[in-house]
């Protein structure tokens, strides 16, 4: 802009006769010194509208730059949560398997016990059932064990018959011993069967206990489970609060930067009117020796503002990685500037030559500065921890503003924004 500058230079001139030596007044142009001082107020007008304007575009950014931030912490708490709630997600599987197989050996175990008593009756009934027959012949086989001679004397004297009788005492003996065998294999059946019921009463029991134990562990981690899920819709909701806030935040930068240009444009407008005014009424002299005072005030009206942008590349403001690029889509939209994750006490230099329009404190966000580079572009560089520059300030490109502070656990983080005119572009070419 400038051709724009020296218009309003021109106009400056023109309306500034009071600035004039007196015997260089016609009295037939008096009559100018009036636009002179309303021009005059209009430009420290601009001036201050433009001060004030700064200092909320500053404010502006550093408030979106605590946005970023908060999203970025929210955005990292939810995905914890999320990791969290996978990790008892799992373990409740665990336990929802662990009880299933519990079950199945439960299952197990009763159909055993079942079939065990089943068994332990019919051995019952069967040694009851030997027990009768040998209870029938007991008392024969007793009398015989205990006289055989006797009975077998008492018994009739003709030879067939005492054959007989010894054939029957003989049956009766055979039959007596393999009923008691059989009697004692079935009580010592019935003895295992007792054992193993023992103790497959004693498996079920425990696992009794250890089915109630796996369905407390899976309904404990099924509720941890669900508690995490809600901590993680929490953080989602946070993120998406702190997205919508961003927008509207950088909306309110947007439109503080537009009315900076709009101020500038207007007062530029009105002096460059009156420089062609002040061209019409043929007052060259006059003006030249105007426009020579004024200069004065323009260069500390525009604080000597930098000669523009180069887009051949150089070294970031400060080292340290990208977290996130221009353009770069997040919770609040494409990203308006650059973020580095700097190194406490590391040096932050200037992307361009220029005038500091602002350099200060904000709130809780670091200190922050604005840069005028000159043809409409402006650095919006946030986050340090400390500045070596003023406002006033005509510095060149390189030059220390500042260094990055400590945060504690975590790294700094430097926000680099570019506006041309209300505009925010992409400075990744001019760094």
């Amino acid at each position: 802009m400038p051709h724009v500058r020296a218009m309003l230079l021109a106009a400056l001139a023109a309306a500034a006769p009071a600035l004039a030596a007196p015997h260089h007044r016609p009295p037939a142009h008096v009559s100018h010194a009036a636009p002179s001082h309303a021009a005059r107020d209009a430009l420290l007008k601009a001036r201050a509208e433009r001060a004030a304007l700064a200092r909320q575009q500053a404010a502006q950014a550093q408030m979106v730059q605590a946005r970023t931030r908060a999203q970025a912490l929210a955005q990292a708490r939810a995905l914890q949560a999320a990791t969290r709630a996978q990790t008892l997600g799992a373990v409740s599987d665990a336990d929802r398997a662990a009880l299933a197989q519990t079950t199945q050996q439960l299952d197990a175990t009763a159909a055993r016990i079942a079939v065990l008593r089943a068994d332990q009756a019919r051995t019952q009934t069967a040694i009851a059932n030997n027990a009768a027959t040998l209870r029938a012949l007991l008392p024969t086989a007793l009398r015989v064990s205990a006289h055989p001679n006797a009975t077998l004397l008492v018994a009739s004297s003709h030879p067939g018959d005492v054959v007989r009788g010894l054939t029957i005492l003989s049956g009766v003996a055979m039959l007596t011993d393999r009923s008691a065998g059989i009697l004692r294999d079935q009580t010592a059946a019935l003895d295992r069967t007792n054992t193993e019921l023992s103790a497959q009463s004693a498996q079920l029991a425990a696992l009794q206990d250890k089915q109630a134990a796996h369905a407390r562990a899976a309904a404990q981690s099924a509720t941890s489970a669900r508690w995490v899920q809600r901590q993680d819709d929490n953080a989602l909701a946070r993120a998406r609060a702190a997205a919508s806030a961003a927008v509207a935040q950088a909306a309110a930068l947007s439109t503080a930067l537009s009315q900076i240009d709009a101020a500038e444009r207007a007062a530029e407008a009105k002096a460059d009117a009156e420089a062609r005014a002040a061209e019409t009424a043929h007052q060259a002299a006059r003006a030249h020796d105007a426009q020579t005072r004024a200069q004065t005030l323009a260069n500390t009206l525009s604080g000597h503002a930098g000669p523009g942008l180069a887009s051949h590349g150089g070294a970031a403001p400060v080292a340290g990685p990208v977290l996130t690029a221009f353009g770069q889509t997040t919770e609040a939209g494409p990203a308006t500037g650059i973020t580095y994750a700097a190194d406490p006490g590391s040096a932050v230099r200037a992307p361009c030559s220029g005038a500091v329009e602002f350099a200060g404190p904000f709130r809780s966000f670091g200190r922050m500065l604005i840069l005028d580079c000159g043809r409409g572009y402006r650095f919006v560089i946030a986050g340090m921890g400390s500045l070596s520059v003023a406002r006033g300030a005509q510095i060149g490109r390189g030059a220390p503003l500042g260094v990055m502070g400590s945060t504690g656990r975590s790294r700094p983080i430097l926000f680099v924004q570019l506006r041309q005119g209300a505009q925010s572009v992409d400075p990744a070419p001019f760094l």
